[in-house]
């Protein structure tokens, strides 16, 4: 392919093309006007105007004089002045600052008698479109403000100053007048008016103040909000008001109107923090709690609320002592008061209250001694876990703690008590590393695998280099828990074994060292189990839940700022990854933006983790660590850390790193040249890499410089080693790089890849070295299992020689516990088999069968056996169809039902059209025909307030482009007409109920199928060229995109990494839809083919194909991949019968001449 065909089609889409409609247009503005007075109510008359100023803009700006004669057209309809207003937007753009029309729109204004009100509302909204920033203009709205007397009239005027960029502030005595008014409606816009003035707007604060004490409930949360703009110093008595509004008696929005004043004052009084305070210590909400938090932080209040959170750690609430003691956790030095109350509350019987104030302990100067006993005595694990950190921050006395903690150790008969000592001699030791001899004596004499694992975390990120006896001993650890061919794995000992080795591994390195070491800070299970986690931990979990981005960065902001933050990153992790994927990727993303200095450590953690995911759902963990890979500050050292990972000793453990490593995700979002290659050389040693073909099959890339490397998987591809091969897996090198050639040629000539056209060795000679000559020796053998071309043809009658293809399950349909997912991908079997029995002479029979089975209700097999579920197999056509219509006639908004609909009556018009029924049964099938179309009809008529379903989008556009294309409607084509973006005709809302927001790609799996729907059923001639020509781009728009989705489809539906995915994006979900649309696009082409006659789309046609060539698999049958919904057969995959429809429209060759409509494909109706 050409780059100047792959860039240059593009342009040619929107340029090149001649438009029959655009050619028809006037080149006056007189076509303007006669829209406006003759179609203004057909539907597509706006669109025309759109693209005529899109076009010429200044033949709609000319046509303005006639637009107004008609808003002052005494007799002319109101709908027909809304048109005028609506094509006066699209002039007034370029002529806010000079129209000369202004004044005459102003006369028309002041005429009160002349005109109604809605007609004097039309006049203002034009004058806003076209006179917004013209001083004239600018003072009638103002005029109106203050003087008006009718409030539609006020009230429209008002939100059209509101909006002015200057000179608003001249309708304040207007405004304020209004604030005093009983209109409410008019008193809250006056309210929006002054809060977007501020400051301009301050003598207004009178009455804003009245509102405060006075208002409704809107109004009131609006002049809360607006008083601290207008002043810097409110009156003592408004700012005593909204203290009061912190009360608990107050709804929530009152509250948090409030908040949101006191964080826009400058300054707060001593009374102001006392009731900032108090809501937060009492307050249940937590949106309310986390603003008020969120001010405390800003305004720097922690200082002055340490005395209001010692008295209130008495108090009998115990959330108010918990939050009191947060409060206090937070700040600096404790008072002596403060102290003795957080003593008393950690021996409370409230594990939450007892914890948090062992935390806020923290800040005290507690001996070693005093915490050990609180480790000793303390009934709740998270109470011992917090006082266990205090001996990181402890100034040591000599090694009287650490003996103390050692004899804990050996004596404490709970096992809670021992793991808090382990922990704490290990904190100990990190911060001064003088305590190795202990610890070690402790790992001597404990058997608890929980106590082995925190004690040998000392060593983690030591700089200290063991003793010979100690390395000794640890040797000998590690031989005890590696894991020996055909031993069973012992899950439980998997931390411990791999902490030892890693501690024997950073021993060995210390003297090579180069770069900064990156700290290992694993979790031992015993942490997992606390019942009261930490709660910077817990708040970022349930912003994670709520999908609050604000609230996630907030709260993971938080947890980063504190000094034990980095010792908790394991706990956190952890936690996080027993959420959802796409909330696992939210986390991370927000996480290497805010913290990048603690990206080594998570990154770790997370290959750490890797055993303990179950090993079909390591998915998971792909884009998290891609994430943090690309983001390291280290390359280097992180592909050394994951070359250690993938070879680490543990078989389990290993086998879960690799699985994650050949993962497609990763491989093609990996920027690190050195990492791929450590991968490669990894995968390329097959005694220590489990899925060795997977990996070396994904990770060759165009910018891997590594010549034996790609030498080695060249020799593994042509000796039939790996043996999947595609486009998409394997990336051509291009250019003059030496071993490109060969490695083009490999793919090219490939066994595995029978449908890309072989290319003769003389082609790549001059490119060739002869150290690759053998690797090429290899390739040719296989030069005879080549085709040279697509034959669509021949492709379609092989697909439907396949039993999976061309059998359809006897209970596919069944009477009882219909089953959706599955009549949908039988019904399009059927419907494949009719539409192709005209160019398959082998599927007549079956095509004759397949219409007898629906007549008799059965398969000829089941005769001999028994009844199904009490129902007998006599069962008559009328019953068995009477049932199935029944069913689906209540759709319940179940998509799958939706398109069972769409597919069987599709199915039955085939079927009528066969020639193979009886009178009798055309009738009955006949009957049934029309019970299937009512609720697909009621729905159509409904589509735009059927948004969501049961799975998901509900009605979407494709959805109603598929549904009026089964079932002509009016109601749903001029739906279908709304929904056409009016800045780019090729861009298109996803679902109903929202405007698009995305690139014409994301429209690509819909478009298509809308503009052809339309075409099909448009009446007006110049309407249906329009179309016609829209539905021309549309196509080949289409299919130059066909490689992006492609590739698009084979990724997961969302990639945090991009922000890709889903209803967003560059494409958005039209690689969801490449199939559902593929019928569409070749019946259109086709169509396009036919009109043209002249050749002019036999580049496209190829082009076509040969994407198409790209989603048939060895096997023959079309390209399955986990992102297409329903995809298995269990679900009603349909990607074969799809595909098998895209192929029709192609396959002439085999077609007799009379039948010749049958080339239309899906579009033959």
């Amino acid at each position: 392919m050409s780059v100047y065909w792959k860039f240059g089609c593009v342009s040619l889409l929107f340029l090149g093309s001649t438009n029959a409609f655009s050619d028809s247009l006037a080149a006056t503005a007189d076509r303007v006007l006669e829209i406006a007075n003759k179609e203004y109510q057909r539907d597509f008359s706006r669109q025309e105007i759109n693209e005529i100023y899109n076009r010429k803009p200044d033949l709609v700006k000319g046509a303005i004089p006639g637009l107004i004669d008609i808003l002052e057209d005494k007799g002319a309809p109101l709908d027909q002045k809304e048109f005028c207003v609506d094509v006066l937007k699209t002039a007034g753009i370029t002529v806010q600052l000079n129209s000369v029309h202004v004044p005459r729109l102003v006369a028309l204004i002041q005429k009160k008698s002349d005109y109604s009100e809605p007609e004097r509302i039309l006049m203002l909204q034009a004058l806003e479109h076209i006179g917004l920033r013209h001083a004239q203009g600018q003072r009638i709205f103002v005029d109106l403000v203050n003087q008006e007397t009718a409030p539609p009239i006020r009230l429209k005027a008002l939100e059209i100053v509101s909006h002015m960029r200057e000179g608003g502030e001249q309708a304040l005595p207007g405004i304020r007048e209004m604030l005093r008014l009983p209109d409410p409606a008019l008193r809250l816009q006056a309210l929006d008016a002054v809060r977007r003035f501020g400051t301009k707007a301050s003598a207004a604060l009178p009455e804003v103040t009245t509102l405060i004490y006075e208002g409704d409930l809107d109004e009131v949360e609006l002049a809360l909000i607006t008083f601290p703009l207008l002043t810097t110093t409110p009156s003592p008595e408004v700012r005593q008001k909204t203290i009061q509004y912190l009360s608990p008696e107050n709804p929530g929005v009152i509250r948090e109107a409030a908040l949101d004043a006191f964080e826009q004052l400058s300054s707060l009084t001593v009374s102001e923090r006392k009731g900032i305070f108090n809501l937060f210590v009492r307050e249940k909400n937590e949106a309310l709690t986390q603003k008020a938090w969120k001010i405390i932080q800003n305004k720097k209040l922690l200082i002055h609320m340490q005395s209001e959170a010692s008295e209130a750690l008495l108090d009998p609430n115990p959330l108010v002592r918990f939050r009191s003691a947060f409060i206090l956790s937070n700040g600096n030095d404790l008072s002596e008061k403060a102290r003795a109350k957080l003593q008393a509350n950690v021996k409370s019987g409230q594990p939450a209250v007892s914890w948090m104030s062992a935390r806020a302990l923290l800040n005290s100067d507690m001996s070693g001694s005093e915490w050990i006993d609180i480790i000793k005595t303390n009934p709740n694990l998270s109470t011992k876990w917090i006082a266990s950190e205090a001996f990181y921050r402890l100034k040591p006395k000599g090694l009287e703690e650490a003996d103390q903690l050692v004899q804990v150790i050996r004596t404490a008969s709970d096992l809670n008590v021992r793991w808090a000592a382990a922990r704490s001699l290990k904190n100990l030791h990190r911060q001064s590393e003088q305590y190795a001899d202990q610890i070690f004596d402790a790992l001597e004499v404990s058997k608890d695998r929980e106590i082995k694992e925190e004690l040998i975390q000392a060593f983690d990120e030591t700089t200290l280099e063991l003793d010979p006896k100690h390395m000794r001993f640890l040797e000998v650890e590690r031989q005890k828990n590696e894991t020996k061919p055909g031993e069973s794995v012992d899950s439980d000992w998997i931390d411990y074994g791999f902490y030892v080795y890693q501690v024997l591994e950073n021993q060995k390195e210390k003297e090579t060292a180069q770069h900064p070491k990156i700290p290992l800070f694993p979790t031992p299970e015993a942490v997992k189990k606390m019942k009261w986690p930490d709660p910077r931990i817990l708040e970022i979990k349930q912003a994670l839940r709520q999908a609050d981005e604000h609230e996630v960065t907030e709260a993971i902001k938080y947890w980063g700022q504190d000094k034990d933050a980095l010792s908790l990153l394991p706990q956190l992790i952890d936690e996080v990854l027993l959420l959802p994927q796409k909330k696992i990727s939210t986390f991370f993303n927000l996480f290497i933006n805010n913290h990048p200095d603690y990206v080594p450590a998570a990154l770790e953690r997370l290959l750490y983790s890797t055993h303990k995911i179950e090993l079909n759902d390591i998915k998971r963990l792909a884009e998290p660590m891609v994430m943090l890979i690309n983001r390291s500050q280290y390359p280097d050292e992180v592909a050394a850390m994951i070359e250690r990972y993938l070879r680490i000793p543990n078989a389990l453990h290993r086998s879960h790193v690799q699985a994650l490593f050949a993962d497609t995700f990763v491989l093609k979002n990996l920027n690190s040249n050195s990492l791929i290659q450590k991968i490669t050389s990894v995968a390329l040693d097959s005694s220590t890499w489990t899925n060795q073909t997977d990996v070396l099959l994904k990770a060759v890339r165009p910018w891997t410089k590594n010549q034996h490397q790609k030498s080695e998987i060249l020799k593994k591809i042509a000796h039939g080693e790996i043996k999947t091969i595609s486009s998409d897996d394997l990336f051509m090198v291009s250019g003059d790089d030496l071993d490109g050639a060969a490695f083009e040629y490999g793919y090219a000539h490939s066994p595995y890849s029978v449908f890309r056209s072989p290319q003769p060795l003389s082609d790549y000679k001059h490119k060739i070295t002869e150290k690759e000559e053998d690797v090429l020796s290899d390739l040719n053998q296989y030069d005879h299992l080549l085709t040279s071309n697509l034959n669509p043809c021949q492709m379609l009658c092989q697909l439907l020689d396949k039993p999976a293809i061309s059998h359809i399950q006897p209970n596919a349909i069944e009477i009882r516990g219909l089953n959706p997912p599955l009549l949908i991908s039988h019904t399009l079997k059927g419907l494949l088999i009719l539409k192709a029995r005209h160019f398959c002479p082998q599927i007549e029979e079956k095509a004759k069968s397949l219409v007898h089975e629906v007549a008799l209700g059965l398969e000829p097999e089941l005769e001999v056996k028994a009844c199904h579920e009490g129902i007998s197999y006599s069962t008559s056509l009328r019953s068995k169809l009477s049932e199935i219509s029944h069913d689906l006639a209540k759709f319940n908004k179940d998509k799958f039902k939706l398109y069972s609909a769409q597919y069987l009556i599709l199915l039955f018009e085939e079927i009528l059209k066969s020639g193979y029924l009886s009178s009798e049964e055309t009738e009955i099938i006949e009957e049934r025909l029309e019970d299937l179309k009512e609720p697909l009809r009621d729905d159509i008529h409904d589509a735009e307030n059927l948004g969501h379903g049961q799975q998901g989008s509900y009605f979407d556009l494709y959805t109603l482009s598929s549904s009026v294309f089964t079932l002509p409607d009016e109601t749903g084509l001029t739906v279908l007409k709304k929904k056409i973006s009016s800045s780019n005709p090729y861009e298109s809302a996803y679902s109903m109920d929202t405007w698009n927001q995305d690139p014409p790609t994301a429209s690509l799996g819909r478009i298509v199928p809308m503009y052809l729907t339309l075409y099909l059923n448009t009446e007006d001639p110049k309407e249906k060229e329009l179309y016609y020509s829209r539905l021309e781009h549309s196509v080949e728009f289409y299919i130059t995109r066909m490689d992006a989705l492609r590739d698009a489809l084979r990724h997961p539906l969302y990639n945090e990494v991009s922000g890709e995915g889903f209803h967003h994006g560059t494409y958005a979900l039209a690689p969801y839809y490449l199939y559902p649309s593929l019928p569409f696009v070749a019946s259109a082409l086709r169509m396009m083919i036919k009109r043209a006659g002249d050749g002019r789309y036999a580049a496209l046609q190829k082009r076509f194909l040969n994407e198409m060539s790209e989603l048939i698999l060895p096997s023959g049958e079309f390209e399955k991949d986990g992102s297409v919904l329903f995809s298995s057969e269990k679900w009603g995959g349909y990607e074969n019968q799809m595909g098998g429809l895209a192929l029709i429209p192609f396959a002439e060759s085999c077609l007799p001449k009379d039948k010749s409509s049958a080339l239309l494909g899906i579009a033959n109706r």
